[in-house]
């Protein structure tokens, strides 16, 4: 029954008609109602703390993008580094690196990578996005290595910890 239903999830994100969370909450409904889980297993996750954290991480990140903070801070980083490249390099790794900290990695790359790549075209080819865009991303999977809700797979930890009744992991712990 289970590998039937994540068939069918599979397929139905594949086709893409329907918006994501219609054929993921299809599918974990269906394990309930047909007894693969239980109901409250189904809502479990609902009640987790790191979930919530999650959340709340995905909401900020994406804020900067509707409040105009990302392309103000890109304007910055512009203003900053001029045509140069190597300042380019310098600023975004530095920045994707300290913001990815407290802010989810994830959405400080799917800020990061359109900002410097526009950054890169407005130079008219002094600059090039191929040796900025790797550095970033990196700089921000370190970043988000520091602290507690800087990456998904800390968080995850944090709740597993919990859950076998281990001590909480402090905010920047994992980075010391």
């Amino acid at each position: 029954i289970c590998f039937v239903i994540l068939a069918l999830m599979i397929i139905f994100l594949l086709i893409d008609r329907f918006p994501i969370s219609v054929p993921v909450f299809g599918a974990s409904t269906t394990l309930a109602i047909t007894g693969v889980i239980t109901f409250k297993e189904l809502f479990k996750g609902f009640s987790s703390n790191t979930i919530m954290l999650i959340i709340g991480t995905m909401i900020i990140g994406e804020s900067l993008f509707r409040t105009g903070a990302a392309n103000f801070l890109g304007n910055k980083i512009i203003g900053l580094t001029g045509n140069n490249e190597r300042m380019l390099l310098i600023i975004a790794v530095a920045f994707a690196g300290l913001m990815s900290a407290f802010v989810s990695n994830s959405a400080t790359v799917a800020m990061m990578i359109p900002l410097v790549r526009s950054v890169c075209v407005r130079s008219d080819g002094t600059m090039y996005s191929k040796n900025i865009v790797m550095p970033v991303g990196i700089a921000s999977i370190v970043g988000g290595g520091c602290t507690l809700i800087g990456s998904t797979p800390q968080l995850i930890a944090q709740s597993l910890f919990e859950d076998i009744g281990l001590r909480k992991f402090t905010f920047f712990e994992i980075g010391q």
